[in-house]
C-alpha cells in the first residue's frame, strides 16, 4: 500500500503513454481511504488517509497539497458537492468542510451504522 496519490492518464486509449505515472501527490502518512476530483476543476483534488487528515490539492502548483486538515478520526470516503462549494467527508459521523474558507463542521448523528 501506498501513502501517495498518483496521478496517470487513462483517459485516451488509443495513447501509447495511456496510464503512465504524470505526477504524484506527495503529504499523507497513513494509507489513502479515498480521494475525490472537484467537479468544477480537473486540478482539484481532495484525498482522506488513515493518517486523519484530509488534503486538498491543486495540481497547477508545486508543491500541490494547499491545505492539509486533521480531525480527531479518519475519513473513509469524502466527495465535493455538486457547486463545489462544500466536500462530505464521512467516518462514523459526517462532516462538511468549506474548502474556499478552511472550516468545517461536524453534524451529529442520533445512531452509528454498525
Amino acid at each position: 500500500y501506498d501513502h501517495n496519490v498518483s496521478m496517470t492518464n487513462r483517459r485516451n486509449p488509443v495513447s501509447n503513454i495511456s496510464g503512465r505515472e504524470l505526477r504524484t501527490l506527495v503529504g499523507h502518512k497513513g494509507l489513502i481511504n479515498s480521494i475525490t476530483q472537484s467537479n468544477r476543476s480537473i486540478y482539484m483534488w481532495a484525498s482522506a488517509a488513515t493518517d486523519c487528515t484530509v488534503t486538498l490539492w491543486d495540481t497547477r502548483q508545486h508543491p500541490a497539497n494547499v491545505l492539509v486538515r486533521r480531525f480527531d478520526r479518519p475519513a473513509n470516503c469524502l466527495s465535493y458537492s455538486p457547486n463545489d462549494a462544500f466536500i462530505a467527508l464521512g467516518s462514523d459521523h459526517l462532516c462538511l468542510m468549506d474548502p474556499r474558507i478552511k472550516e468545517y463542521r461536524s453534524l451529529p448523528s442520533s445512531s452509528q451504522v454498525s
